[in-house]
């Protein structure tokens, strides 16, 4: 990762943000190609770690996201066709959301039915990870200020609701710390993840693990120990798995239906 790279921005304004490098240029990669080659609905944005990557210019993430605005579930059939892959619905019937997986790629597709796009990248984790790409023209959508945060390495929170919104978001953020040399948090982030710790163990096990594995297998532990003790999270993730023993709490509420939305940010 490279901090220089994202300094060359030229230009941001708290809607269109015009960069170096080109933002549009990531639309003739693949799987980019394919994504426009399956007739994307007219409104249709790529987000996500896909953006903060190729700003950054580093490796892309095999996992991607969309958003569009109607007909998510016939995009993602097309889409699946040319890739050869096929569309999982992880959401079930209570999150618009349907992922096509293809060889060793996963392309989530958001749909926001009407909402605002605004207020769906408001709903995401970091302002880093909620820039906006329009597939029809490579306009560049930045109304939360991601490119000037990816220039001065910051890690912000969309809202002071997003770790109340997914407790998980509070090991997200010490993974991006650790994934992204030269990124640190912001004091009001800090701040808003350690009001929230205590929601932690609401969160399903399952996912807790995953995190936790991820955050793990990352270097140098020294930084991640004082994230932890900083944020108090050493006996909440011990609550979490004392919740694991038992039993995640998302199962014993019954149903096979998703009581949790699926992952709104990409994995770097």
């Amino acid at each position: 990762m490279s901090l220089v790279t994202a300094k060359a921005i030229c230009e941001t304004t708290p809607v269109v943000a015009k960069t170096r490098p080109d933002p549009a240029l990531l639309l003739e990669r693949s799987p980019a190609r394919e994504l426009i080659a399956a007739e994307p609905p007219s409104a249709c944005h790529l987000v996500g770690g896909a953006i903060r990557d190729w700003l950054l210019e580093s490796e892309l993430a095999h996992d991607w996201d969309l958003v569009v605005d109607g007909q998510g579930a016939a995009y993602a059939a097309r889409l699946a066709r040319r890739l050869g892959g096929r569309v999982v619905e992880p959401g079930g019937t209570r999150f618009a959301i349907h992922r096509v997986v293809a060889a060793a790629m996963r392309i989530d597709i958001w749909d926001r039915h009407g909402t605002p796009l605004d207020s769906e990248l408001a709903r995401r984790d970091f302002t880093i990870n909620s820039i906006a790409l329009d597939l029809a023209d490579g306009t560049l959508y930045d109304p939360l200020r991601g490119c000037r945060d990816l220039a001065a390495g910051r890690l912000r929170a969309n809202r002071p609701e997003t770790f109340r919104d997914d407790p998980l978001r509070i090991l997200r953020l010490i993974r991006f710390e650790l994934d992204l040399p030269g990124f640190e948090a912001t004091a009001e982030t800090l701040a808003a993840a350690r009001h929230a710790v205590t929601l932690l163990p609401t969160v399903s096990p399952e996912r807790i693990r995953e995190e936790l594995d991820r955050i793990l297998s990352r270097r140098p532990a020294e930084r991640l120990g004082g994230r932890l003790t900083e944020l108090d999270l050493h006996p909440r993730l011990w609550a979490a798995e004392t919740v694991a023993a038992n039993g995640s709490p998302s199962r014993r509420r019954g149903g096979d239906e998703p009581t949790e939305p699926p992952d709104r940010e990409q994995r770097p």
